[in-house]
């Protein structure tokens, strides 16, 4: 399963928790840098997408302006912790 952070380079390819059809683990707290050598911009698509509600927050963000592009969950303002 996931652990710290994980760095992607490749132009394409898929990435994932590693739990595959199990639940991912209570508290994961999983990151993935995607930064392909000489990429102007990064497109993700998700083809499948499973969270609780209540405890699960995915957040997509671009480090280079340290802004959040998209949050998906329960907190309000991830920013804020």
């Amino acid at each position: 399963l996931c652990s710290g952070t994980t760095n992607l380079i490749a132009s394409t390819g898929t990435f994932s928790d590693g739990s595959g059809n199990t639940n991912y683990l209570e508290n994961s707290n999983c990151s993935w840098l995607i930064a392909p050598p000489g990429a102007s911009q990064v497109s993700i698509n998700f083809t499948s997408f499973n969270t609780e509600i209540t405890n699960d927050v995915v957040t997509i963000k671009n480090i280079n302006i340290i802004k959040t592009i998209s949050s998906i969950g329960v907190k309000s303002n991830p920013d804020s912790s």
